[in-house]
């Protein structure tokens, strides 16, 4: 089982895109059957996720994925 805590606002494609990677990775890595995996999407407002820097900003279309924590507000 693939469960994720996701920040919400994601497109159902993007969420789908996601567990489609995650299955194949798994798949090739550890050898784990791709029908033995299913995924659980779990979504917060971006006010949920803390890090040492800050609580994250909800989601947005168009937030460039490889900033990772986006800009964490105070």
């Amino acid at each position: 089982m693939l469960d994720a805590d996701i920040r919400e606002g994601r497109s159902a494609e993007q969420r789908r895109a996601f567990a489609e990677g995650v299955i194949e990775e798994l798949e090739a890595r550890f050898s784990i059957p791709a029908e033995n995996v299913y995924g659980i999407y779990i979504e917060h407002s971006g006010e949920d996720f803390h890090l040492v820097e800050g609580r994250l900003q909800s989601w947005e279309a168009g937030d460039d994925p490889d900033l990772g924590a986006d800009s964490p507000t105070e």
